[in-house]
């Protein structure tokens, strides 16, 4: 079998013992990135949008509910906690803030063990999983020659962590989820907001948390599929 140059390079560290699994070769060869949310840029653009745009908030320490009790037919009594009418007196103006659930990405193992991914701390994703394939091809041919003997270890959080990919935003899940959102026209999208944003009921003032989402173009992604483990 004939080797590249690249090829004879991973044999090379293999025997050193530089690299014995997917995360060891990564990182030999600098073969990853490490991902991290941009929140000062996440945060301008987002006020580049909304350009001073203020929302109702119920003010802190007001009650939104009070108890109600009925009476049914059968003279039985319940109390229950209802959300009661604001006032002008009850709100406040405030300007939209970002929301980041969803920054926070859970990965099962097989193992049933949960990891946890966070965005805002940074995530290194492996640059190309044809870079993987490669090293795989080498590796199965040094197990069939039995030049390398795997040993059961125990699987770790940066065993998944290889398997993360830094995507165009539009391309994720989450934007063809919400894309009818994302691409309703911003006229339109005003209208809706300010009709969430209105008080009529205790928890209505939710129109000015932002996603995170709608202030970047690239974002880590899990690749199930690419999994190998």
């Amino acid at each position: 079998m004939k080797f590249t140059i690249h090829e004879k390079e991973i044999i090379r560290k293999v025997a050193e013992g530089k690299v014995y699994n997917i995360a060891s070769y990564l990182e030999a060869f600098g073969l990853t990135t490490k991902r991290k949310l941009d929140e000062s840029d996440i945060e301008a653009r987002m006020r580049q949008e909304e350009q001073g745009t203020t929302y109702k908030k119920v003010k802190d320490g007001v009650d939104r509910f009070v108890n109600v009790t009925t009476t049914n037919a059968l003279g039985l009594s319940t109390t229950l906690p209802t959300p009661r009418p604001l006032t002008d007196e009850d709100l406040e103006d405030v300007e939209a803030v970002i929301d980041y659930t969803g920054s926070k990405i859970t990965v099962d193992n097989v193992e049933g063990t949960e990891y946890v991914y966070n965005l805002r701390e940074g995530i290194t994703c492996t640059n190309s999983f044809a870079d993987i394939k490669k090293f795989l091809t080498i590796w199965q041919f040094l197990k069939s020659e039995n030049l390398v003997l795997e040993l059961d270890s125990k699987i770790t959080r940066d065993d998944y962590e290889v398997f993360f990919e830094y995507k165009v935003i539009s391309e994720t899940k989450w934007a063809k989820k919400n894309e009818p959102a994302i691409n309703f026209p911003k006229k339109y999208k005003r209208v809706l907001e300010e009709l969430q944003n209105q008080p009529f009921f205790a928890g209505s003032d939710t129109a000015r948390f932002k996603n995170f989402r709608n202030y970047i173009d690239y974002i880590c992604v899990y690749n199930k599929e690419n999994e190998i483990i």
